[in-house]
C-alpha cells in the first residue's frame, strides 16, 4: 500500500521510453498534474511512454480518459509514439479492457515482481491548485477521449457529460 504523504505519480523523464510509476489509487482527485506532465512532454517531443501499474491500488474514468488522450497523442505524432501499460493487476487490466483503451495501447502482462526499477532522478509530480472550471474540462476532455476511443464508452458516460456540459 501507498503512502499517503508520496506522490501519486513517479515519473523518470531520463529514461526512454519516459518511465511514470503509478502507486496508490490513480483518480480525478491526483490526476491533473499527470494530464499536464503529459501535455508538456508530448509538446516537447517526447511519444514514447511506459506506465507501471504494479503499486496502483485502482484508478477510475477519468484518469483512464487521461490515458486514452495520451495515446491518441501518441498515435497522432511524426513519427508515430506510443503507451505501453505493465504490471496490470486483473482489476486494473479489466478497468482498461472494459473501457477499449487495450485496443489503443501496448499491454505488457508481467508480475508485479518484473516492475521496471525507477532511477535516482525520478522525480515525483505534486498536486496543483485547479480552478472549478479546469477540474471541468479535465472531466470533460478524459471521457469525451474515452469516447473517441470507444463509442460504446457514450452510454456509460452521457449523463456525466451531459451535467457537466450543463452546469454553470
Amino acid at each position: 500500500m501507498a503512502d499517503d504523504t508520496e506522490p501519486t505519480f513517479q515519473v523518470d523523464v531520463s529514461s526512454r521510453p519516459i518511465l511514470v510509476h503509478i502507486c496508490g489509487r490513480a483518480n480525478f482527485l491526483n490526476c491533473s498534474p499527470l494530464r499536464t506532465f503529459f501535455r508538456n512532454m508530448v509538446s516537447k517531443g517526447s511519444h514514447e511512454f511506459s506506465l507501471d501499474f504494479a503499486q496502483c491500488e485502482g484508478m477510475d474514468s477519468t484518469f483512464l480518459g487521461i490515458l486514452a488522450g495520451l495515446a491518441i497523442d501518441t498515435q497522432r505524432s511524426k513519427p508515430q509514439g506510443s503507451v505501453t501499460l505493465t504490471g496490470l493487476g486483473e482489476r486494473n487490466l479489466e478497468l482498461v479492457k472494459n473501457l477499449g483503451l487495450h485496443r489503443i495501447v501496448n499491454i505488457v502482462e508481467n508480475s508485479s515482481d518484473q516492475a521496471e526499477e525507477i532511477s535516482d532522478g525520478a522525480e515525483g509530480l505534486t498536486c496543483e491548485a485547479q480552478t472549478e472550471e479546469e477540474k471541468k474540462e479535465m472531466l470533460i476532455g478524459a471521457h469525451e477521449d474515452l469516447v473517441k476511443i470507444d463509442e460504446t464508452n457514450l452510454a456509460k458516460f452521457q449523463d456525466l457529460l451531459t451535467f457537466l456540459k450543463n452546469e454553470e
